[in-house]
């Protein structure tokens, strides 16, 4: 199924994260950075912001930077005095982990299982605050043209 943002979705989030070390020994820094447009305003580019050195993988920097970037967007939903039920909510990331654990791989009959207890954790929080939107799909996009494009890096 094809998903317009233009005819489709209210909001569009572009969001990305990653880990500086990962795979070292080092101390690691996690990061992320997000694109939110919605269809009556021009997209606003959020620079790249660091997170708790707790966590030390790409794959919770991704979900880190899809958390804070919904975080962002209900905020300034309230702000306005309106319901994130009342709009609808597409994600775009470069995370292959988060597209399948939410279900959203083409042909994917069940989302796949989450093990690990820190990624569990950041799932169901992200769940809890995508919920929130009337309607709301996870796409993947090619990191490397599309998100470099979109975010600069």
């Amino acid at each position: 199924m094809k998903h317009n943002f233009d005819t489709d979705y209210d909001f569009e989030i572009v969001c990305d994260g990653g880990c500086h070390g990962q795979g070292t020994y080092q101390e690691k820094t996690t990061y992320g950075s997000w694109r939110i447009r919605s269809r009556w305003r021009p997209a606003k580019l959020f620079p790249i912001v660091e997170f708790d050195k707790m966590y030390t993988t790409s794959n919770q920097a991704e979900y880190l930077t899809l958390i804070a970037s919904v975080e962002y967007l209900i905020g300034k939903i309230h702000e306005a005095h309106q319901k994130p039920s009342s709009f609808s909510l597409l994600v775009k990331t470069d995370s292959q982990l988060i597209v399948g654990h939410f279900g959203f791989i083409p042909k994917q009959k069940v989302p796949w299982r989450c093990k690990n207890p820190k990624l569990a954790e950041l799932k169901r929080q992200a769940t809890s605050l995508l919920e929130q939107f009337g309607k709301y799909c996870i796409l993947k996009v090619d990191g490397t043209s599309y998100v470099k494009q979109v975010l600069g890096h």
